[in-house]
């Protein structure tokens, strides 16, 4: 496979500021972001810890996308199930919705590491998602993995470190050593740098030396590479009473800003085509349903003139 993801695969239950609710949508931010990589490329896998209800709730959007399973490993009683409360501002608390160590928030047995994923790269393989925290142990295999495929470019995205736990967490300024390209959004980074505006987060992200993928909500996002910055507004591809959900726009646009980069695009078109993705995403409740050529023909040419109208102003 020429892509492949590492994660899990979450079910929600949302919770809305006005107080509303809707039940068995799809998600996970990993499986989101496969969605952002298989938009454009059928040669791409999700290897992921699953449940035995996951036909239940996946298998209908496997089929119609003709999506392999072979990275699926079947080693939970029940796939996660979190409820998702969301903030007028956008931000998000996720529980979940069962109570007892089999379906509490995340699992263990729910997460994939870095050498777990060997089975499943190959030669050919150029491009990885991952998102998790950074973990000494997810650390130290990646610097193994990068070892036996050098040519590996690694997509970390952040997720910040889990309080009151005895697991030991690797600094921000080391994980250049394993991350080829980075994706972090706008309240991530505060917390993480203890800024307070998008100007001081950039410079920080700046200093780490790795290209990042900077998400700033319903404004946009911007790519940043070799200190300059590169922006895009958040783009609508239906009428705004048509965007219908966000969850998930953060990882898929990620996945798809993997495949434009590693595919060689400039850093301006990797963030539009990362938006492109996104406004998909935020159609409906899941995943987008349909990932056809036509689809990705469609985006791509509507992204390519939206890239020939910044370049030229």
């Amino acid at each position: 496979m020429k892509y492949v993801v590492s994660g899990t695969f979450i079910i929600n239950k949302i919770e809305f500021p006005d107080g509303s609710t809707i039940e068995d949508i799809i998600g996970g931010g990993s499986f989101y972001a496969y969605t952002g990589i298989r938009f454009a490329e059928k040669d791409s896998l999700i290897v992921s810890a699953i449940g035995e209800d996951f036909e239940e709730y996946y298998g209908k959007w496997f089929r119609d996308n003709n999506i392999s399973k072979s990275g699926l490993i079947k080693r939970l009683n029940r796939c996660t199930y979190n409820g998702l409360k969301y903030h007028p501002d956008g931000r998000y608390d996720a529980h979940s919705v069962y109570n007892d160590e089999v379906g509490k928030l995340f699992p263990e047995k729910g997460h994939i590491l870095p050498l777990e994923m060997v089975p499943f790269i190959t030669r050919d393989t150029e491009g990885m998602y991952m998102g998790a925290e950074m973990t000494e142990e997810i650390f130290l295999q990646l610097i193994e993995l990068k070892k036996m495929f050098p040519k590996l470019k690694i997509m970390w995205e952040y997720y910040p470190e889990k309080k009151d736990t005895n697991v030991k967490y690797i600094g921000f300024s080391r994980f250049n050593e394993v991350v080829d390209i980075f994706s972090i959004n706008r309240p991530e980074s505060f917390n993480l740098f203890g800024t307070k505006s998008d100007e001081e987060s950039i410079e920080r992200l700046y200093e780490s030396g790795m290209p990042t993928y900077y998400r700033v909500g319903k404004e946009g996002a911007y790519m940043l590479s070799n200190g300059k910055s590169y922006f895009s507004e958040s783009i609508s591809v239906v009428p705004e009473t048509e965007e219908i959900d966000p969850t998930g726009c953060g990882n898929s646009s990620t996945g798809a800003v993997l495949w434009a980069w590693v595919e060689g695009y400039d850093p301006l078109f990797c963030c539009i085509w990362g938006n492109m993705v996104a406004a998909h995403t935020v159609q409906q409740y899941g995943p987008y349903p349909d990932l056809n050529k036509e689809t990705y023909e469609n985006a791509m040419k509507k992204a390519k003139e939206i890239y020939d109208e910044l370049k030229l102003n």
